[in-house]
């Protein structure tokens, strides 16, 4: 169920008054600077931004579902923008019913152009059960855009890009997934006013300007995560510098 939810060192420049002429007071010793996070380094600043390193998974977001039994952590031992990612685990499930671990935000106003980019590392991207999605992006209350992985039954079970306007449901086919096993950045683009819509897979179109309904988006509420309806498969996913900008 979801629920809505440096230190400046002492400056002391000047020698000391009986220090001898030739002696150099060096009062400012070598420090190397923290790295900067990820998403302190962008410019321009997107409208949202979580890079997972500030120590709380949930801090930056509107809210979190957990399927009980599912893992939903920080983890330390993998990420592309040290020192943590996102680590979701949706075990696997025998009845009909949502089994998703996941991460909301919400934001509201025009949204003419949606981006959604986050990387993420995958065991395994193939699935014999289950509607598995990584990420879905709403323009409004009811329209909304599903990256799947693996398909619902009626669309076949196809790695798909699900657009659901106005109470149509159309399916845009990807033609590749995302590798096994290495961190990939995963760009979802929805160019509204435009009605087109790209997904990409690092430098991987498995969705190229396909054709959408063109329509003015509300709002954007973003879920990353294993968003997924059983019966399915395990299904495991760990996620990193996630960006939404409209």
């Amino acid at each position: 169920m979801e629920v809505r939810d440096f230190n400046a060192l002492p400056e002391d420049d000047a020698a000391a008054p009986d220090a001898a002429p030739d002696v150099v007071v060096d009062a400012k010793p070598d420090v190397t600077p923290p790295p900067a996070h990820y998403c302190a380094g962008l410019v321009p600043k997107p409208k949202f931004c979580d890079d997972f390193d500030d120590g709380d998974l949930t801090n930056d977001w509107t809210a979190s579902a957990a399927a009980a039994g599912s893992v939903f952590e920080l983890d330390t031992a993998t990420s592309t923008s040290a020192p943590a990612s996102f680590h979701a685990i949706a075990m696997p499930e025998m009845a009909a019913a949502p089994n998703n671990v996941l991460l909301r935000t919400t934001m509201f106003g025009a949204v003419n152009h949606g981006k959604l980019s986050f990387s993420t590392l995958l065991p395994t991207v193939t699935f014999t059960q289950g509607a598995i999605a990584i990420a879905r992006f709403h323009i409004t209350l009811d329209d909304s855009y599903t990256l799947y992985l693996r398909g619902p039954d009626a669309a076949g079970n196809i790695p798909t890009l699900e657009e659901n306007v106005g109470g149509t449901i159309t399916e845009h086919m990807l033609t590749a997934l995302p590798p096994v096993g290495a961190w990939t950045r995963v760009t979802v683009d929805l160019d509204l006013a435009g009605g087109k819509a790209s997904v990409s897979f690092d430098a991987v179109k498995a969705l190229d300007a396909a054709t959408i309904t063109v329509v003015a988006g509300s709002e954007a509420t973003v879920r990353i995560g294993a968003i997924v309806d059983g019966p399915n498969d395990k299904v495991e996913a760990h996620f990193d510098d996630v960006i939404v900008d409209f």
